[in-house]
């Protein structure tokens, strides 16, 4: 659910046309602004404003101009994008060259002549982020024309970004089928993005695909405000599955993008305030006021009566009596599903984003694959793992001779009672199991859906969920893997095909599961490899826990894990799970060359990939644990088998094993009801991140990691704590003045641990 209400961006640096006295217009108008506009790491208390009625009206208060200002004066100042300067500042390849009159106009131009089969490269131009505004988005293009251009993808523009964690990815109107092909005159070609969090600098580059070739000239490059508008987003967060009629609770997510007033105008954010009206036929039922000083506005709108109702918001600034934005939305208020007696082995949420199985808390460490035999099942067991996310399960038959790491189908053989017999076994061998869905549905039109007698995505997983939501073994519905926004065709039926709205489409069918089955969470993967701007928020309310997939160990000479803390953060902001969401870790177990199919000897696997060592995994996973994750499902068990890993399984699975056995543990710290002590790290080299953790009887243990970027990591730990800590690796000494010194290099870690 999203309506336009407020954010803070975590930081904002204003560019733009020159003033009086040096400054920056920008920069003088943001004298007071800058306060609403600045870092926000300190989170403001809702106070004594949290959950109240209080009678209020905003008769005589001035409403803002909703447009808010035109961002032209905060257009970008970037030199030479054009090529006006010739090719000063680009970095120019050899397959690139300049044409000074070769342009649309008789002007200045870049050409790109590659052949087929020719040299690979790019040229670019680099500037910092600074020159861009934080949360705006920006649309950027070029004019381009090209004789010959063949193969997949085409020309285009790409922008990249990078910041002191590494590269961060890139954006492209390729990527949305705007590549340009073949013979063509002259075309403008213009994708957008949005200001990623944390990027430092960006990269303007001409481009042609990898796939592609020919020769492409490229003109009249620009960047500029693509919302001249003043725009405010928010979505909701929590609850979940929607308001019910026992519980009024509301957390709601906020973004902004352009500026909420005019310059010089000044917005003190920590007296901001968000009037709340739900109203029923035209009569406010509920009147809240919510503190509006962070992005996260929570409120309680108390127990109401089911029905439908509009929820109007109103930005307030206090000091001056001015309304700086509005919204309305409808909200349904629903009765609560009616809860039967749980079945033994029955999952819940808490408040705390664990998982309470039987009432106690359960940390999951578990491995993807795609079927399971009983050889699997025990030896996963046997290594320190309790739970499964098996892709195939819903196909599996443990006895008809397949092998269960390859994705062989299965499905003649296989019915409910052999699949009930493999959640039987693993329920033996004290296994969870993570029912999936991946059978039931797919983003395209390749396979039929059929199973158990049954025809129909909706068909199938109620035939599933009814027939399994009572056995032991069943820990979570897995209902998405790496989702994509957006339209598309997917087949729901025998020979049927529908063009569905993604987000909308599981909504659905997380509603049916729920109503089915209010014992078991439903879990959904999002992608965060190599995606930047993905916008996970069409996906809010399908899931009962998240989890983001962040492989960083590709390259030979890969050593650092700097997409995990960037993902980590937007997943955490999009889903809340700092408000509550579970929040579960897929770290990476795979060799990454098994998905490179262009290879062709294990020769070159070895040569161009490497495996994750078993202390990358672990340091990777407690990097996961300090962004809150309560869970560590490893992607793939299946993956160790594959064509050119297999050889390597004889050490890399007692790798794995150890990593498990760590994790569990610290499960004791990890799900503990008990807060942990404040820790600060202040890194003098590398980058990372430290968090103190305390069990149910206080006990401290306080985990580190480091290797955001590679080399040598080193930094300063204050643990706000009179308890004595050792080190459990080695890599911490304790300074004279209580402190701590963590030194370590690469992708590394350690524990405080009370002696």
């Amino acid at each position: 659910m999203r309506f336009p209400v407020i954010t803070l961006p975590e930081k904002l640096i204003m560019i733009g046309a020159k003033a009086s006295g040096g400054k920056t217009m920008a920069a003088r108008a943001m004298t007071g602004l800058s306060i609403l506009l600045g870092v926000w790491a300190a989170q403001a208390s809702l106070g004594a404003d949290a959950g109240r009625d209080i009678p209020f009206s905003l008769q005589g208060w001035q409403k803002v101009n909703r447009n808010g200002t035109p961002l032209k004066i905060f257009a970008p100042e970037l030199p030479n994008l054009d090529f006006s300067d010739g090719t000063k500042d680009w970095n120019i390849p050899k397959s690139y060259s300049f044409d000074a009159k070769g342009g649309r106009h008789g002007g200045k131009c870049l050409v790109y002549y590659r052949p087929d089969g020719g040299i690979y490269d790019y040229a670019g131009i680099t500037f910092p982020v600074s020159k861009l505004i934080p949360g705006v988005s920006y649309c950027f293009g070029c004019w381009i024309k090209t004789e010959g251009v063949g193969g997949r993808g085409g020309a285009g523009l790409l922008v990249e970004f990078g910041s002191r964690y590494g590269y961060m990815g890139g954006i492209t109107p390729v990527e949305q089928g705007k590549g340009v092909l073949g013979t063509t005159a002259w075309k403008w070609v213009e994708g957008q993005f949005t200001v990623p969090p944390l990027a430092e600098n960006f990269v303007v580059r001409p481009w042609l695909t990898q796939e592609a070739y020919g020769k492409v000239w490229f003109d009249g490059i620009k960047i500029y405000p693509a919302n001249p508008a003043f725009v405010w987003e928010a979505w909701r967060i929590r609850p979940i599955g929607g308001v019910t009629s026992d519980d009024g609770k509301i957390v709601i997510r906020t973004e902004m993008k352009g500026m909420p007033l005019p310059p010089p105008e000044e917005v003190d954010a920590a007296k901001m305030r968000c009037a709340i009206n739900v109203k029923q036929g035209g009569r406010t039922i509920v009147r809240k006021i919510a503190s509006a000083a962070s992005k996260w506005i929570e409120a309680d709108l108390g127990k109401l009566a089911t029905g439908d109702y509009v929820m109007e918001l109103s930005l307030l600034d206090g000091d001056r009596k001015l309304i700086l934005a509005e919204a309305s939305e409808p909200l349904r208020v629903e009765a609560p599903i009616a809860k039967t007696a749980p079945p033994k082995g029955a999952c819940t949420v808490d408040e705390r984003g664990r998982c309470m199985v039987d009432g106690k808390p359960f940390m999951p460490v578990g491995l993807y694959c795609y079927r399971l035999d009983r050889k699997n099942i025990r030896d996963i067991a046997q290594g320190s793992f309790n739970t499964v996310a098996p892709y195939l399960l819903l196909s599996c038959n443990m006895d008809s001779g397949v092998d269960p790491n390859k994705p062989g189908a299965e499905m003649k053989t296989s019915n409910l009672e052999t699949v009930r017999a493999t959640l039987d076994e693993c329920h033996k061998n004290g296994l969870k199991v993570s029912v999936p869905f991946s059978e039931a549905y797919y983003w395209s039109t390749a396979i039929d859906v059929e199973r158990f007698g049954v025809s129909g995505t909706n068909e199938v997983i109620a035939k599933t969920v009814e027939s399994f939501k009572k056995h032991p073994a069943v820990l979570t519905w897995y209902l998405a893997d790496e989702p994509q926004p957006g339209v598309h065709e997917t087949k729901t039926g025998k020979n049927k095909v529908e063009t569905i709205d993604g987000g909308a489409y599981l909504k659905g069918i997380y509603q049916n599961i729920k109503a089915m089955d209010p014992w078991h969470p439903i879990w959904t993967v999002f992608i965060g490899c190599g995606v930047l701007n993905h916008d996970y928020r069409p996906f809010i309310g399908i899931s009962d826990v998240v989890s983001i997939d962040v492989y960083p160990i590709g390259a030979k000479d890969g050593h650092e894990m700097n997409a995990i803390n960037l993902y980590c953060d937007r997943i955490q902001s999009h889903f809340g799970a700092s408000h509550g969401t579970p929040f579960w870790a897929v770290p990476q177990l795979q060799n990454l060359g098994s998905y490179d199919y262009s290879l062709k000897s294990r020769e070159d696997f070895l040569t161009r990939y490497r495996d994750p060592t078993g202390d990358e995994m672990l340091g990777m996973s407690l990097m996961f644990a300090i962004h809150g994750a309560k869970g560590f499902v490893f992607y793939s068990y299946h993956d160790l088998f594959s064509r050119f890993a297999a050889p390597d399984f004889p050490h890399r699975w007692p790798e794995a094993c150890r990593v498990a056995k760590t994790l569990n543990s610290l499960a004791p710290f990890i799900m503990s009801d008990v807060d942990g002590p404040e820790v600060e790290a202040v890194f003098a080299a590398g980058i990372g991140s430290a968090k103190g953790f305390a069990n149910d009887k206080g006990k401290v243990c306080v985990l580190i990691a480091a290797g955001v970027t590679g080399g040598p990591q080193e930094a300063t730990i204050k643990v706000k704590s009179s308890k004595a800590l050792k080190s459990k690796y080695g890599l911490t000494a304790r300074n004279a003045d209580g402190s701590y010194q963590f030194r370590g290099k690469d992708i590394c870690y350690d524990l405080l641990v009370e002696e």
